[in-house]
């Protein structure tokens, strides 16, 4: 696929484990053959144009003392003995940028 995106992210840890992460998100994508091209969605059906979506995701996560390994670039999660609970929400909105869809998307995690 060719997928051209743009975005935008603020993230803050606390130290009590609370951390959010909110992000603005513009992705432009399409399908070289033989995947699916634009016919298959029913708002780029007209003419092969790239599908476009709009979205604002909100991540919330808190892991109590939490311990990571952390080199020069990559930060990795090493757990915790306490359980990590994480809330993930995103809207789709239509019509900015020609933006395609409209859309809630929200997941729930906990470990």
């Amino acid at each position: 696929m060719q997928i051209e995106e743009k975005r935008a992210e603020f993230y803050k840890e606390y130290y009590s484990g609370f951390s959010h992460h909110f992000s603005v998100v513009h992705k432009q994508f399409m399908p070289y053959d033989p995947l699916p091209g634009s016919a298959v969605f029913r708002t780029a059906a007209a003419k092969r144009t790239p599908t476009r979506t709009w979205k604002w995701p909100l991540k919330l996560r808190y892991a109590f003392r939490e311990e990571f390994l952390e080199g020069n670039y990559y930060r990795f999660s090493l757990g915790s003995k306490y359980p990590i609970v994480e809330l993930k929400y995103a809207l789709g909105v239509k019509g900015i940028w020609k933006s395609n869809y409209s859309y809630h998307k929200a997941t729930f995690i906990g470990v």
